[in-house]
Order: C-alpha cells, then structure tokens, then sequence
C-alpha cells in the first residue's frame, strides 16, 4: 500500500511541477533524498555532503559519471534504478 502512495505522489509532483514550467516558466528546488522522483523531473541537481554541495550539474551528466568520490558513493548507494540512456535529457525519459 505503501508504494502505490509513493508512485501516486511521485506522479502527481511530475505533473504540477511540469505544469507550473509550462504555464509559467516557474523553477523549482526540490530537497529530497529520493533519486528517482529527481532524476525524472530535474534537468540540474545538487549532490550534497555534510553541508556542501559535493557535485553539481546536469542532472544526466551528474548521474550518470559522478566526479566527487562522495557523490559517486551517494549515488551507486541509492541509484538501484533505471537510468537514462546515454545522450539523453531528464525531461525526456521517466
């Protein structure tokens, strides 16, 4: 039960943000542990670590080849999860 309400309010987050950007042109700045709610929303993302920001940068670029070894650890911790292809832009792949 408790994943069927997580992917419904992952969804319902992609919609609203990506109606507020179409609509208005409105940036958001999202602070989130969850991984895959930003790699299918974020077109730039900022790995933090103890209070600074380890990596920053396009979001396929950052998740895909993490230069900080404490971002890349971050990341190879959490990201049991289908990334984008290679080339490709987060708005275009979730």
């Amino acid at each position: 039960m408790q994943v069927k309400i997580v992917k419904l309010l992952r969804g319902l987050l992609r919609g609203l943000q990506r109606g507020l950007q179409r609509e208005c042109g409105a940036r958001c700045l999202f602070i989130t542990d969850d991984i895959a709610l930003l790699a299918s929303i974020a077109d730039h993302l900022a790995v933090m670590h103890a209070g600074r920001s380890d990596e920053q940068g396009d979001s396929v670029n950052v998740l895909q080849r993490p230069g900080d070894d404490d971002a890349r650890t971050l990341l190879v911790a959490e990201l049991q999860l289908c990334l984008p292809p290679a080339g490709a832009h987060a708005g275009a792949w979730h």
